[in-house]
């Protein structure tokens, strides 16, 4: 396997082990940071992972996606 490391600006020490890292800048008027940039970039890859093999993961994620409409696991709010 290979690693691959979203991180924020200060980089991750696992940044010395990993293939590839992807450091996103973090701003904010506050006392912590946020996770929206690497969120954002997590997304991305899983949005493109998922284009590049739909034909091979359609079946797995439509099985996925069932199982949590019958345990009501991520159950929609009105």
């Amino acid at each position: 396997a290979q690693i691959i490391l979203l991180t924020d600006q200060w980089r991750s020490p696992i940044d010395k082990y990993a293939k590839y890292c992807f450091s996103s800048n973090i701003e904010a008027p506050s006392a912590w940071d946020s996770s929206i940039a690497t969120m954002l970039l997590l997304e991305s890859f899983i949005a493109k992972v998922q284009e590049r093999n739909w034909p091979e993961t359609k079946e797995r994620i439509e099985q996925i996606e069932d199982m949590f409409d019958r345990t009501k696991f991520f159950r929609k709010f009105s």
